[in-house]
């Protein structure tokens, strides 16, 4: 058993829901905290230190049920299950968590009678993103189908603790915060929930970005968050700010330039060195910005799309050493440590493979011939993996 997740059904005879799911090995802690109408969910390998993986309002009556379940998923076989140390108790009071209410006024909202955000547009702020169009247009001037939306601002965190946000939405969706693509739902799908769980400060403004589109039928967008202190609802129109802060006036937030390692004072950073795109139109097309690259005499090095750390690379007596941390190279988006130099017209490549540390039976090391330093870019790569 690799997979756990909290499911929850608010209603009698209503289908269940799913809130968050976590990918660990048994044997491992679980459990539930019932505070009032909410009901909080956590797990743990130690049964000491434990990880937050959801809250829901439920309306559980005075009187309840608590214990151990198991089901076959089978109705011609037993399923057999092992629990030990089993305890119920009344919860343990957890240490106060300051709430930060913001003054927002809600998000910037563009919408557009193109499904890929084009045409003209109909701009407004709404407050918060909680609609249900059914059938019917989203605003005036704009079709009930067949047309997409922008909204972007800045999410101001109430607690400083895991935060899910979720995205509901039909057909298609994408969330940026801090210029990070969190939720990538770009494909046509019925009323479907995404999440993603960040690390917010009290306080602090992130920006952020959702991106919608609606081709036919039924039209749903909404922008939902929960946390260990905040049952999942609509994120308030006190957290969300039409207006980004943007210090140095060169067009980029500056939650999103701290982010990526550029100076929210330094109105410079817009201009993206050696790039084909400046770090402006990158912010508002949804890429990463560009890094500037390191040189080693004929070759060029640095990061491309996503990584979680600085990478580096070093040339010492014909050897190539790179460090990266990046997602993958894989699906519509990269995120790696890149050596490279521009060529032009018909070549070959040829490197030898000495090892790759194992970081992941899916780490990639080998060698590339890519369209551009876009994460997206058109890519050729001949690698070799730990394990597969």
């Amino acid at each position: 058993m690799d997979k756990f997740f909290f499911q929850q059904r608010g209603s009698a005879g209503v289908e269940k829901a799913t809130d968050s799911l976590t990918a660990l090995p048994s044997p491992r802690w679980l459990k539930l905290v019932r505070e009032g109408q909410a009901v909080k969910a956590y797990d743990s390998n130690d049964g000491v230190t434990w990880e937050w993986l959801g809250t829901e309002m439920l309306g559980l009556p005075e009187k309840c049920y608590v214990g151990l379940a198991v089901t076959s998923h089978d109705v011609s076989r037993l399923s057999r299950a092992l629990f030990e140390q089993v305890a119920v108790g009344r919860p343990k009071l957890a240490p106060e968590t300051r709430s930060k209410t913001g003054k927002g006024d809600g998000l910037r909202a563009a919408y557009y009678p193109e499904m890929d955000l084009t045409g003209a547009r109909v701009e407004r702020i709404d407050a918060t993103v909680n609609f249900d169009w059914g059938l019917g247009s989203p605003a005036e001037g704009v079709g009930r189908s067949g047309f997409s939306v922008r909204w972007e601002g800045e999410l101001e965190a109430q607690f400083t603790e895991p935060c899910a946000i979720h995205v509901i939405s039909d057909d298609r969706a994408r969330l940026w915060l801090n210029g990070e693509l969190l939720i990538d739902e770009w494909y046509e799908h019925a009323q479907s929930m995404s999440t993603t769980v960040v690390n917010l400060k009290a306080g602090h403004r992130y920006s952020l970005r959702l991106d919608y589109f609606e081709n036919r039928g039924r039209a749903v967008a909404k922008l939902l968050w929960s946390s260990p202190s905040i049952p999942q609802q609509v994120i308030p129109q006190s957290q969300l700010y039409s207006r980004a802060t943007d210090d140095d006036q060169d067009g980029l937030p500056d939650a999103w330039e701290s982010s990526h390692g550029l100076s929210p004072s330094d109105p410079a950073d817009a201009i993206a060195p050696g790039g084909t795109l400046s770090n402006r139109r990158k912010y508002e097309a949804g890429f990463e910005p560009v890094a500037e690259p390191r040189r080693h005499g004929i070759w060029l090095s640095q990061d491309v799309g996503r990584v979680g750390q600085a990478g580096a690379a070093e040339l010492v007596d014909g050897t190539w050493t790179l460090k990266s941390s990046g997602a993958d190279v894989w699906a519509n988006a990269d995120g790696l440590q890149f050596v490279y130099q521009v060529w032009r017209g018909d070549g070959e490549l040829v490197a030898r493979l000495i090892n790759q540390e194992n970081t992941d039976p899916w780490a990639k090391a080998g060698i590339m011939m890519r369209e551009s330093l876009q994460a997206d870019a058109r890519h050729a790569m001949l690698a070799g993996t730990p394990e597969h």
